[in-house]
């Protein structure tokens, strides 16, 4: 699974946070320049092994999920590399093409000051369900019903202890599946 994060220069600081709270355990691989697809942002690349735990069902499926996540997560970092003033649609647009590089594994995080425009560029990409996410239960919703593949952070709203624990929940909850998907396959 690769994780592409990115986000304007209002996203950036807690970007950073996140990146460095979920590669305490990584190493640096390799330099990744191409696995961002869009030519629009520079990347790096950090390959974690997660302890994120599954926070539904049985503690055996827990563990289980727990064990499937320890399994290599890649985190390609596909920008703002500054605080300088800069435009959401470029980082929406690169985070978006490394998820539709496989997009039933891949994920994305986007962060901007209130998510609106992160959402909203995102969206415009088919086969791209993000959704803008400010507590654990949207967030949890987002991925059971949803099937959202980009979580969208407004940096603005939240802090980097609730934007941690909503990436976790993120990556850790799986898609309910049957009608749920009969409702995406209404909007594709």
């Amino acid at each position: 699974m690769k994780i592409f994060i990115g986000s304007d220069h209002r996203g950036f600081a807690l970007k950073n946070a996140l990146l460095s709270h979920f590669s305490k355990t990584a190493h640096i691989l390799r330099d990744a320049a191409k696995s961002c697809s869009s030519k629009r942002a520079g990347t790096s690349f950090l390959s974690a092994h997660s302890s994120i735990e599954q926070r539904t069902g049985s503690e055996e499926d827990q563990r289980s999920a727990s064990k499937d996540m320890s399994d290599k997560i890649n985190w390609v970092d596909c920008g703002c590399f500054t605080t300088e003033r800069t435009d959401y649609p470029i980082y929406a647009a690169s985070v978006c093409d490394g998820v539709l590089q496989n997009p039933t594994i891949n994920r994305g995080i986007l962060i901007c000051g209130s998510g609106v425009g992160m959402s909203i560029a995102a969206n415009r990409h088919k086969k791209i369900y993000a959704a803008l996410c400010w507590n654990e239960a949207i967030t949890m919703s987002a991925r059971a019903d949803d099937n959202a593949n980009v979580l969208v952070l407004p940096a603005s709203e939240i802090d980097v202890a609730a934007a941690t624990k909503l990436v976790e929940i993120f990556l850790a909850t799986p898609f309910k599946d049957g009608a749920y998907a009969q409702r995406l396959c209404m909007i594709d």
